[in-house]
């Protein structure tokens, strides 16, 4: 759809499935029913197209600023550990990881950057963030649509990077954070705890009294 959309502005050869990268990320605090499938939309009753065309929309819109802003320029790329960002949330399950003795943690800390800048290097176009952990910080008491923990990282970066007064997302420079193996990793780095009790849930279960309702990952925030 995305591409079909495209070419209704740049032809047919310029933009297909073959040259646009999606890369997909998620959160809790946002409209569901975009999937398309039973399993993935059950939680919205199905699907919901107004939700649908609002994703879709953002990224053709998001391509043709893209393509209107085109410069020659330099990509650099700086690969880091970042520690005490992430835990394990299933970490019982972890440890029947045959392999887990050739790790030092039981998550990925590793975090790559990609910096877009000018051809001569001066000016700052944009940069994109990977970094595995789940943009679930909001937990299910939040009835508000959120970025979560990567929207509010691309919205503080953004804001430090473009003149001050710039509304979200209208500004020259882009922070994009994406996603990569995030698998079982939680931002919720003070563990599961208990909501009745502030103690720490059963290991091995993820319960508190038997019951894994009171049992929900907790902070920092």
């Amino acid at each position: 759809e995305v591409a079909d959309r495209l070419n209704k502005t740049f032809g047919r050869d310029l933009y297909t499935e073959k040259n646009i990268l999606i890369s997909g990320t998620h959160t809790h605090s946002t409209p569901g029913g975009t999937g398309g499938t039973v399993l993935v939309d059950l939680t919205t009753l199905g699907f919901v197209k107004q939700n649908w065309e609002a994703c879709v929309n953002g990224i053709v819109q998001s391509i043709m600023r893209a393509h209107n802003n085109l410069q020659l320029g330099r990509i650099k790329i700086n690969i880091g550990q970042v520690d005490n960002c992430n835990i394990n949330r299933s970490p019982a399950s972890y440890l029947n990881n045959i392999d887990r003795e050739q790790y030092k943690y039981n998550t990925d800390h590793e975090m790559t950057v990609l910096r877009f800048e000018s051809i001569d290097g001066k000016n700052e176009i944009g940069m994109m963030n990977f970094f595995p952990v789940h943009a679930v910080s909001l937990n299910s008491s939040n009835l508000l649509v959120a970025g979560d923990n990567k929207g509010y990282a691309s919205y503080l970066f953004e804001k430090s990077k473009n003149p001050q007064g710039t509304l979200p997302g209208q500004g020259k420079f882009v922070a994009a954070f994406g996603q990569s193996n995030e698998g079982d990793v939680s931002p919720n780095l003070n563990g599961p705890k208990c909501i009745d009790t502030g103690l720490p849930c059963e290991f091995y279960t993820s319960t508190c009294d038997g019951r894994n309702e009171k049992c929900i990952g907790c902070g920092p925030g």
